[in-house]
């Protein structure tokens, strides 16, 4: 049925996304080092208290793009199958596309490793994917996630 014909306004309509004891713990550090992400650095980053846990691939995005436009510059994204670094774009210029390719990324139900490079240096933000049980694990847990997220509100 062509869009025009569909009653109420026009637009994408689709369910919330939900996946139970899944979210994730968002990081920020100033770049120290080389920034490739291994398994030592996450299990480092989940073994200290996160920024307030997000819930969404929406609120994961948010976080990180907003975070890496307040350090200005270039974004790029890591892409865990090559072990590489992709250029987003331009904080200023792009920050729309930026925010949607990040969202696509944690849709995927995927941790998402952003850097901010600017003339003020680099910035590294980390979105780790963790469920109910790796959560319990690290002592931040929560049995709803909702209330994992108010407690560091």
């Amino acid at each position: 049925m062509p869009a025009e014909t569909l009653p109420g306004p026009v637009g994408v309509v689709s369910a919330p996304w939900r996946l139970p004891g899944f979210h994730w713990h968002v990081y920020r550090r100033d770049a120290v080092g080389p920034a490739w992400p291994t398994p030592e650095e996450r299990a480092a980053r989940l073994a200290t208290m996160p920024d307030k846990p997000r819930a969404t691939p929406h609120q994961v995005a948010g976080w990180l793009a907003y975070g890496a436009a307040g350090h200005g510059g270039r974004a790029y994204v890591w892409v865990p199958e090559y072990r590489t670094w992709r250029c987003l774009g331009d904080l200023d210029s792009e920050f729309n596309r930026v925010l949607v390719e990040l969202m696509l990324q944690a849709a995927h139900g995927d941790s998402v490793y952003v850097v901010a490079c600017s003339w003020l240096g680099r910035a590294d933000f980390f979105a780790e994917a963790v469920t109910a049980v790796e959560c319990a694990a690290h002592g931040h847990a929560s049995p709803d996630v909702v209330a994992h997220a108010r407690r560091r509100s």
